[in-house]
Parts: C-alpha cells; structure tokens; sequence
C-alpha cells in the first residue's frame, strides 16, 4: 500500500489501470498529489503508455492529463 512504480518501471508494463477509490481526485491529499504527478510522468515520458481509469482512476487520470472532469452533486 503506498508504492508506485516508477517511470522507469512503468515503462516495461504492458499497461498501468487505475481503480476507484473513497477519495476523489480533487482533494487536496498528498497521496493524490503524489498519484497524479506519477500518472502524468508516465504518459509524458511515454507517448506509447496505455493508462486507463475507472471512477477515481478516471478522475485522476483526466484532472492530472489536462482532460475536464466535474463533481456529480447527485451521488
């Protein structure tokens, strides 16, 4: 719990998912901080990188990418 791979590591997978999770991608935590900076080091030392997101991975994935992602105030 805790570890990220690093780029370098990343490099060799054959892809890296992202799941959900309690938090949300704008909450002001280091691990999501720490988290999205890695997420965008992948993508941009790797154009061939597949990444991919679902719920929390998503958010994180579009917030830290540049992408726009907003908060649902249904739930």
């Amino acid at each position: 719990v805790g570890a990220l791979p690093s780029v370098e590591a990343a490099a060799q997978f054959d892809a890296v998912g992202v799941s959900g999770s309690p938090s949300s991608a704008y909450e002001d935590v280091d691990w999501v901080k720490t988290l999205g900076s890695r997420l965008q080091l992948i993508v941009q030392s790797n154009a061939e990188a597949k990444v991919f997101g679902i719920c929390f991975g998503h958010q994180i994935l579009a917030h830290y990418l540049g992408g726009r992602w907003e908060r649902n105030n249904a739930g």
